[in-house]
């Protein structure tokens, strides 16, 4: 899957200033591919992962929004962050941000990529970054509540290796149980696994069926049958939830 985009710094217009899927979190993904590629090789500057992390994720803030002077104030608020945070760290933010309209990255390579060289710390706090990231505008869009959850699978990560409130943005309120062996018979059946499951396969069986399923894997796609696959990716994303937790509350 590609995700391409197109811009520029001086005189832009609105038209001008967007990209595919304009959501913060593709946003995110493209800036830390490619500090990830460019810095990945560089010996004479210290780049550790920490900082990688931290600065294209705050980076890439300064193009979630629409307009030329919210670009620019962003840039300036994260220029002073990063500063004041990696003091000893050599780092241009505009330059990132110029490279980064220009790119377009496989999402592929870059799960690939940040399994190689970042740890499961600093994953979670990457997973957890984008949702607070997806969740600017006060809420998540089904766009990225798949494109979160599509990344924790590739990232080899769970709902519940996140922060509680952070779980909390992505399922609202308290989690819906299954109180019906009716019920609950329907949700392994989505899955594909008997009712005696565990907790292990129950995780196996969801991580297949989602790169069965997630519409990302399935390239060009018209509206009805996008809207198939949204539909049974989350029906099966609520009944991996619904079981986990159950049987996580044992």
């Amino acid at each position: 899957m590609q995700f391409s985009l197109v811009g520029r710094i001086g005189g832009m217009t609105r038209s001008e200033f967007f990209f595919y899927y304009s959501i913060p979190i593709i946003v995110v993904l493209v800036a830390f591919l490619f500090v990830l590629r460019k810095y990945r090789r560089q010996d004479s500057v210290n780049y550790s992962d920490d900082f990688i992390s931290a600065a294209v994720v705050l980076g890439s803030l300064l193009i979630f929004r629409e307009n030329e002077r919210s670009v620019s104030q962003k840039l300036h608020w994260i220029d002073c962050y990063l500063r004041k945070r990696f003091s000893n760290a050599s780092f241009n933010v505009i330059q990132i941000y110029k490279d980064v309209v220009d790119l377009g990255v496989d999402l592929t390579e870059y799960t690939n990529l940040a399994n190689e060289r970042l740890t499961i710390r600093q994953k979670i706090h990457l997973m957890e970054f984008l949702v607070r990231l997806g969740n600017t505008n006060g809420n998540i869009n089904p766009r990225e509540s798949e494109l979160i959850f599509y990344l924790l699978t590739r990232l080899n990560l769970d709902l519940d290796d996140l922060d509680a409130r952070i779980q909390d943005i992505l399922i609202p309120g308290k989690k819906p149980e299954a109180s019906t062996t009716k019920v609950r018979s329907h949700y392994f059946k989505i899955l594909g696994v008997e009712e005696s499951a565990g907790l292990q396969e129950l995780k196996n069986a969801y991580r297949k069926l989602v790169k069965i399923y997630h519409p990302d894997n399935h390239g060009e796609l018209d509206e009805r049958e996008r809207k198939e696959y949204v539909g049974k990716f989350l029906e099966i994303q609520q009944a991996y939830e619904i079981l986990t937790a159950e049987l996580n509350s044992q």
